[in-house]
């Protein structure tokens, strides 16, 4: 009986040796940013501010090649511009259109490789203004509940496409132990809507400047 149990015994330890192995040797990291977004409008400055989730996982690498997945949740930015419409800062960008994501923008334009760029990042406890070529990526929409009239703009398109009232004074990231932010959904309840059927509502377009959503634009839970 004694002999059994050992044989039992020994497929299991192994088991959870590997696991604290893998744990160690690939380790993922989980924190929180506040990203704050300033718009002059009309003469008046507008600000949102809202925390963002990152999760940062690191995976076995390929020959001369380090491999990650990393990706942002909770939910977009809103920033309301009051009768010129309202700007997203998506979780999920665009990536055939100009500006960051969410999930890049404690990092820069470089995305993080490896844990040590992780932990730098973690580490920087002030608050941070985004550099002019780091800047986010904006969705506007003339009316906050017609996502079909989304486009993408960049900083330097906001006086010819949205107003010259409109100018963006600048952007900052702290990392935070304050909670994600909730709530979007009720002020944009399509946000929901589409979230759950899973479906675009633009017509993906090359050519386009329109932005197409996908799923994770505007909200994702930590554990997707």
């Amino acid at each position: 009986m004694r002999t059994l149990g050992v044989i039992v015994a020994i497929p299991v330890l192994a088991f959870f040796a590997f696991v604290t192995w893998y744990k160690l040797t690939f380790p993922s990291y989980t924190f929180h940013y506040r990203l704050t977004v300033q718009v002059e409008v009309d003469g008046e400055v507008k600000e949102a501010s809202g925390v963002i989730g990152i999760r940062w996982n690191d995976t076995p690498d390929l020959p001369d090649v380090p491999t990650f997945k990393f990706h942002a949740f909770g939910q977009a930015l809103l920033v309301d511009l009051g009768g010129h419409g309202v700007l997203f800062v998506p979780l999920s960008a665009s990536e055939e259109r100009e500006g960051l994501d969410a999930r890049r923008l404690p990092f820069g334009q470089q995305a993080p490789r490896t844990r040590d760029v992780v932990e730098r990042a973690i580490n920087v406890r002030s608050r941070s203004q985004v550099a002019p070529h780091n800047l986010p990526q904006f969705i506007w929409q003339p009316q906050l509940n017609d996502p079909g009239s989304a486009v993408v703009v960049t900083a330097d398109q906001f006086a010819e496409v949205i107003s010259p009232d409109v100018r963006l004074v600048g952007v900052w990231t702290e990392i935070t132990e304050d909670p994600v932010s909730i709530g979007l959904e009720e002020e944009a309840p399509w946000i929901g809507e589409m979230y759950a059927k899973k479906r675009q509502s633009v017509t993906r377009d090359y050519k386009d400047r329109r932005f197409y959503w996908n799923i994770h634009a505007l909200r994702r839970n930590a554990d997707e």
